[in-house]
């Protein structure tokens, strides 16, 4: 009895004893440490330890990858591109409406005509409009376009505008393939970006419209475009062709 009470002692009054031999083992023992015999009131020394949760840091690293996903989004939305296309100058804004004016009087005339168009001429023309798109707009308090730029390549047709909305700055890049399709000019838009963030379809196509819009002031311009039979690509240049 003495030395059963000692072993209780022990192990805090919780020592657990063989049913075979009598012994008082620790009470984390699955079997008597002197017979063998396996234990009456073994239990598992951890059934009773906290078991960690795995959900919390799983959800924790989720939350983190999304909050660097939204802070690379937004530097992306809000970094400036490179600028596209040829710089254009005064002297080639006025070939370009010496071009436009000829590619008209052919319609007028019902006659055939092809010409070719530079970027340089085609920038140097936007570069004009906007002048006189800025001085109009001189004391509005939205949004003012702030340049507008074409690139031309034998695969594609890319056009940047850059505008700013009180202090923040927003470059949109649209890239496609013009074409003439059943005597109808269509833009095929391939690709959408803002800043250097590439868009998913269903944003794109609004961004794309209010890109492409921007020549919706430009009569005679569209008039052309209204009436091309042919539209060809090359580096830096399009040929047009009318009927």
């Amino acid at each position: 009895m003495a030395k059963k009470k000692i072993e209780d002692d022990r192990y805090g009054g919780a020592g657990i004893e063989c049913a075979k031999c009598g012994t008082r083992n620790p009470p984390d023992r699955v079997f008597c440490n002197s017979c063998g015999a396996k234990l009456p009131l073994a239990r598992d020394p951890f059934a009773d330890a906290p078991r960690p949760n795995r959900v919390k840091p799983f959800l924790k690293a989720v939350w983190n990858l999304l909050g660097i996903a939204v802070i690379v989004a937004v530097v992306m939305l809000f970094w400036p591109p490179e600028q596209i296309g040829m710089e254009g100058r005064s002297r080639h804004s006025e070939i370009f409406e010496s071009k436009s004016r000829q590619l008209n009087e052919a319609i007028d005339e019902s006659r055939s005509l092809s010409l070719v168009l530079n970027e340089t001429e085609i920038n140097g023309f936007l570069d004009k409009r906007l002048e006189e798109y800025l001085e109009q707009h001189r004391f509005d308090s939205g949004g003012l376009l702030q340049s507008i730029r074409i690139m031309l390549t034998p695969d594609y047709l890319a056009i940047q505008t850059r505008s700013k909305h009180g202090p923040v700055a927003f470059t949109r890049t649209v890239r496609g393939v013009p074409a003439v399709i059943n005597n109808q000019f269509v833009f095929e838009v391939e690709k959408v970006s803002v800043g250097i963030l590439p868009l998913p379809p269903p944003i794109s196509e609004v961004v794309a419209q209010r890109v492409l819009g921007v020549f919706s002031q430009m009569e005679p311009e569209k008039r052309v475009v209204q009436n091309l039979t042919r539209i060809e690509l090359s580096e830096g240049k399009m040929r047009l062709t009318v009927e």
